[in-house]
């Protein structure tokens, strides 16, 4: 099969490794040369391109590291006009040069103009692996998670794509990569469970859900196996700690929602809405959560959150912090977890003692609870951050997390 050259790979880091080793395995009656445009001199690339005689085997110089300057880009379009039947080239920017501005979705001259020159040569070949998806790219990314799973005859639903971009996060080729391994074993209908226990979790809030979900069965044995796990995947004491207190946190809020007369459903929305910005949208009852939104979305550049203080807030010039630039407090990252907190102590916390209490003393109870928890995990966590002994540290967070009783936990210190 003839082989296009020059071809440019640029983008995404795994995804561009991908495309180098399929191209490997696709024209195996080459031979490659790799070369480093940063570390290699031109005269020894040269050397490279011009070695051997007229009945050396077909080869493939692959040009990788290419640095951003002038001189080597000139280098690099001169020497793929080299291009025949017995010599191709491959160019990768393994550095992760070439990329493409999020504001005007454009290359910038000097790679436009490198990428037009190389575009010259009439069997050329362009691979963009795109970089990582933005926020305002959601859509986008979503669409690729959905056709990466289609291609391997997989069908996902777009609220679930969401939550695997959630879990795996944004880079292209983590979720390339994670779909590659879960489409081996997942139904040709990807679900909701399949994917909170299977996708990898390479984002904070994943580990959070993972990690959390494991508290919520109350099992300390299995809570404590996970944490082991989780450490010696690298994660840090501090954040393990950090996730308790903010479970224990949530749990607090809920209990307080809660003990106020709404109802569990109505809890988990005004979970979902703690830490949002402004309050005065997210809290204002009259509206819908999608006006709630649309009316947030506005306010995420600087200048716009200044305008609507000074306007709507009446705040003054003088009293706005304009070294902040964003406005950023603690939220629950997803529906689910709001949910999974409040059937916690719904299942654990109250059934259990659903006949010891009457309902006005179950609501005092529960909160008091809630508040000795937190209490005591956020001690922990300062010893944690400053004590000799962590892990023990940890266990006595875990205990007091994953017990069920509604008076103070065998755990928790009067």
């Amino acid at each position: 099969m003839e082989m296009p050259s020059p071809v440019l790979i640029f983008g995404d880091k795994v995804l561009s490794q991908n495309n180098v080793n399929a191209a490997k395995k696709k024209y195996s009656q080459y031979v490659w040369n790799t070369v480093s445009a940063t570390d290699d001199s031109p005269d020894l690339i040269r050397a490279i391109v011009g070695q051997g005689d007229f009945f050396s085997s077909d080869k493939v110089v692959l040009i990788q590291d290419i640095p951003n300057q002038k001189a080597v880009r000139e280098f690099i379009i001169e020497l793929v006009k080299l291009s025949s039947d017995k010599i191709k080239f491959v160019i990768w920017d393994s550095n992760g040069q070439i990329n493409i501005d999020p504001k005007t979705k454009t290359f910038n001259k000097t790679w436009s103009e490198f990428i037009s020159e190389i575009k010259k040569n009439k069997d050329h070949k362009i691979v963009n692996n795109g970089s990582e998806f933005t926020e305002k790219e959601n859509n986008d990314c979503i669409t690729f998670i959905k056709e990466r799973f289609n291609k391997c005859k997989k069908n996902i639903s777009h609220d679930n794509a969401l939550l695997f971009s959630e879990i795996v996060g944004r880079n292209r080729g983590m979720i390339d990569s994670e779909i590659s391994k879960l489409v081996l074993t997942c139904p040709s209908e990807v679900s909701k469970q399949f994917i909170l226990d299977n996708a990898f979790p390479s984002s904070s809030d994943a580990i959070l859900y993972k990690f959390g979900n494991v508290l919520d069965s109350c099992s300390y044995g299995d809570s404590l196996v996970m944490m082991r796990q989780f450490m010696d995947m690298g994660i840090n004491e501090n954040v393990l700690a950090d996730i308790m207190v903010r479970k224990a946190r949530w749990q607090l809020a809920a209990a307080s929602y809660w003990s106020q007369g709404m109802s569990w459903n109505e809890v988990v929305s005004a979970l979902m809405q703690m830490g949002k910005y402004p309050s005065s949208i997210w809290h204002k009852n009259s509206i819908t959560p999608t006006e709630k939104r649309k009316s947030s979305e506005t306010l995420k550049e600087v200048e716009s959150r200044m305008e609507y203080m000074q306007k709507i807030c009446g705040v003054k010039d003088w009293q706005i912090d304009k070294t902040k630039k964003t406005a950023r407090a603690e939220t629950v990252p997803m529906d689910f977890m709001a949910e999974l907190t409040t059937k916690f102590l719904r299942d654990n916390i109250i059934a259990p003692n659903v006949n010891a209490y009457r309902e006005s003393e179950m609501k005092i109870k529960l909160v008091d609870r809630c508040i000795k928890v937190y209490l005591f995990v956020l001690d922990k966590l300062k010893e944690i951050r400053y004590g000799i002994n962590p892990q023990q540290d940890l266990q006595d967070m875990v205990a007091a997390l994953t017990s069920k009783t509604m008076s103070t936990t065998p755990s928790l210190k009067a």
